[in-house]
C-alpha cells in the first residue's frame, strides 16, 4: 500500500499539470485568434487589418 501513494501523488500533478498547460494552450490559441480578426465599420470599410502572424520580422 505505501508503494500506491508515491504512485498516485505524481499521477494526480502529471493530470493537474496537463490540465493546466491546456487551458494556457487555449488561452494562447484564442488570442491569437483574435488579434488576426479584421475590423468593418458599418460601411464595410476595413477599419484594422489585424496583425499578420506570418511577418517574416515577427510582432516586434
Amino acid at each position: 500500500m505505501s508503494r500506491l501513494r508515491p504512485l498516485t501523488t505524481v499521477l494526480l500533478f502529471l493530470q493537474g499539470f496537463l490540465a493546466f498547460a491546456f487551458v494556457v494552450y487555449s488561452f494562447s490559441f484564442r488570442w491569437m485568434q483574435g488579434m488576426a480578426q479584421p475590423v468593418f465599420s458599418e460601411e464595410r470599410v476595413l477599419l484594422d487589418g489585424g496583425i499578420d502572424l506570418n511577418m517574416e520580422q515577427g510582432m516586434a
